[in-house]
């Protein structure tokens, strides 16, 4: 009976690991969020407490919505610009940054009324300029058609597609969905016990490319379990955001523009192959045939627009803002 007594032995050296590693990860978490306090509000969004930073001053204030597995500094590259002109508002979604963790996952139209109470509750009027980023983008469309009186104008950057996995071969995305359902579940499991802290892998694949000032905070944020819980309900959720996205069918009547990249950088693991790439730019051909516009496809650019280019978004929004002017 040796190997059962070495068997036990073993199984209790892994328990009082993970027993040190959650209560270490409790205990850096207690300090983290001392240390970094966030930057904006933390105001009511239906039962938990969401993150919302705004900045800036200007008559039409800019909503933006980062993609999966981000949160509000995906966009401090380009907010401090965009404040010079307009009042700017990012915020982090259930889970994610600075936000408290919801009671359920919020995915699809119930993120955006989240979003839509937190905004109202910051006292950030409407009409609003959106600006979403891969997932945010298919967000910021589903808000548009959804809410179109609260829109003025819209800027999908390198975003999601409402027809994107209907368009892919069905082998192709189970294929994707199984592994990347796997990472993130085993992520979230292994974060509790401070495994992804220790190996510095934040939720968020940008952290070290964020304004210098930004990234201690961001990777504070990053690799904390509520992070990656987050990203794992997110991820499942995508079916059912893009289920919303084709519910709500109309398209707004009001300045729309379409930014997409030509590089296979920053995607999310699974989207390296030369099969989904193009799955995803034939999404961006869509995305303009569906709002009328022709996209802005940038050469030599990753799937952070934001974060290498800020100044396309800075020029995006104002090229939105005159053609508001036009309209009016």
């Amino acid at each position: 009976m040796g190997w059962l007594k070495c068997a036990t032995a073993l199984g209790g050296v892994v328990g009082l690991a993970l027993c040190v590693g959650l209560t270490a990860e409790l205990a850096l978490e207690r300090r983290d969020a001392s240390r970094y306090p966030p930057p904006g509000l933390l105001v009511d969004a239906g039962g938990y407490r969401m993150h919302v930073h705004c900045t800036g001053d200007g008559p039409v204030p800019l909503i933006l919505i980062s993609g999966l597995g981000g949160w509000s500094q995906d966009w401090s590259a380009v907010q401090p610009l965009l404040s010079r002109t307009y009042r700017t508002c990012s915020f982090d979604r259930a889970g994610y940054g600075w936000s408290e963790e919801a009671g359920a996952p919020r995915i699809g139209m119930a993120a955006i009324e989240d979003m839509r109470t937190a905004l109202n509750e910051a006292g950030v009027g409407s009409p609003r300029i959106v600006v979403g980023h891969s997932l945010g983008g298919l967000l910021a469309q589903i808000y548009a058609q959804r809410y179109p009186t609260e829109v003025a104008a819209m800027a999908l950057l390198d975003s999601v597609e409402r027809h994107q996995y209907q368009s892919m071969a069905p082998a192709t995305l189970e294929r994707y969905k199984t592994d990347m359902g796997r990472l993130t579940g085993a992520a979230a499991a292994a974060s509790r016990f401070g495994v992804l802290r220790l190996a510095g892998t934040p939720a968020s694949i940008i952290v070290d490319r964020l304004p210098a000032g930004e990234r201690a905070s961001a990777n504070a944020n990053g690799v904390r379990p509520k992070a990656f819980r987050a990203l794992r309900d997110e991820f499942v959720g995508v079916d059912q955001a893009l289920a919303d996205a084709l519910a709500a069918n109309a398209n707004p009547n009001f300045p729309v523009s379409v930014i997409g990249t030509d590089r296979n950088r920053d995607f999310p693991p699974g989207w390296d192959t030369d099969e989904m790439r193009a799955f995803w730019q034939e999404g961006q051909r869509r995305l303009g045939q569906q709002f009328k516009v022709t996209p802005q496809i940038l050469p030599d650019a990753g799937h952070y627009v934001q974060i290498e280019q800020p100044q396309i978004v800075v020029d995006a929004v104002a090229g939105l803002v005159t053609r508001l002017a036009e309209s009016n």
